[in-house]
């Protein structure tokens, strides 16, 4: 839970984000999300992490390590007192004293000296590297300048082309096709964890044991609508969930008919069978004729 307790300087109808939280480097994405979304509101209101996870779209490792992330830097302080029983009380969270401090660290250059603004005080500029000074520019213009003086011709340089290599590969790259994304749209609407867990699961599953990729979508169906799993992770588990998708997956496919062989008769056989059918033809002439003697005896 983060309760806001007083305004950034400047606040009015837009969410004022002060330019050393975007630049710290030491800050991951997620974090620097978080503060902002947190600063957002009235101050006094009390923003807790289900509804951080539900408005944000992220799963609770990711806004937990945001969290963890930002405090360890300054920028947010952790509370939680006892009770009178001696049990401990809610977590809550509040700006630390690097949330207003102008002075942050940059993944170039000198950390120490450099303000809000990106510029350094020792004189480096926004890219950590030293200005040039007029007279140093005038020499380097005059160096261009320079007609090079005229060199002996080089032999011609024969270019070998490369091997082709073909790498054989039996397993799916689900990453560079449409089918990835429209799986991880699919887990994310079925479970409301965050896209980048679920994509890195659902990779690493394919990857390890090189399975199919309908076969892993199929089995993250399974896994992540059990009611005992908790994170994406678990897909990667040899769980009964993979034997159950390769069922499914097997009995959705058309069987394939094929055709009876023929299967050549003895002659011994047919002769057989056409003294039978002669014989039986035979005895049903006697019948009829016996029948019509019977039914002229009686008229």
């Amino acid at each position: 839970m983060f309760t806001r307790t007083a305004k950034l300087p400047g606040e009015d109808f837009y969410t004022p984000v002060p330019t050393h939280w975007l630049r710290d480097f030491r800050l991951t994405g997620t974090a620097k999300a978080v503060l902002a979304y947190w600063c957002s509101h009235q101050v006094g209101y009390e923003v807790t992490i289900k509804q951080t996870m539900a408005e944000m779209r992220e799963g609770r490792d990711a806004i937990y390590a945001a969290v963890k992330n930002a405090t360890e830097h300054g920028y947010l302080i952790r509370h939680q007192a006892r009770g009178e029983d001696g049990k401990l009380g809610t977590v809550s969270y509040t700006l630390g004293p690097a949330a207003y401090q102008p002075t942050y660290q940059r993944a170039w250059g000198k950390a120490a000296g450099q303000t809000a603004s990106g510029f350094s005080v020792s004189g480096q500029a926004v890219s950590g590297e030293p200005a040039p000074k007029k007279n140093r520019v005038k020499k380097i213009k005059e160096k261009n300048n320079t007609t090079p003086a005229p060199s002996a011709p080089e032999p011609p340089v024969v270019v070998q082309p490369d091997p082709v290599v073909v790498v054989a590969s039996n397993v799916e790259e689900p990453d560079t096709t449409d089918r990835l994304e429209a799986a991880i749209a699919e887990m994310v609407e079925l479970t409301g964890w965050s896209p980048s867990t679920i994509r890195k699961a659902l990779l690493a599953a394919s990857e390890s044991g090189a399975r199919p990729w309908p076969l892993v979508v199929a089995a993250a169906r399974l896994c992540y609508t059990a009611p005992d799993t908790k994170s994406p992770a678990r897909l990667s588990v040899n769980g009964i969930w993979w034997k159950a998708a390769a069922k499914d997956l097997a009995a959705a496919q058309p069987r394939e008919i094929k055709p009876r062989a023929r299967v050549e008769v003895p002659e011994w056989r047919q002769e057989r069978q056409t003294a039978t059918d002669a014989s039986g033809a035979a005895r049903a002439a006697a019948r009829a004729t016996a029948l019509a003697a019977a039914t002229r005896k009686t008229a």
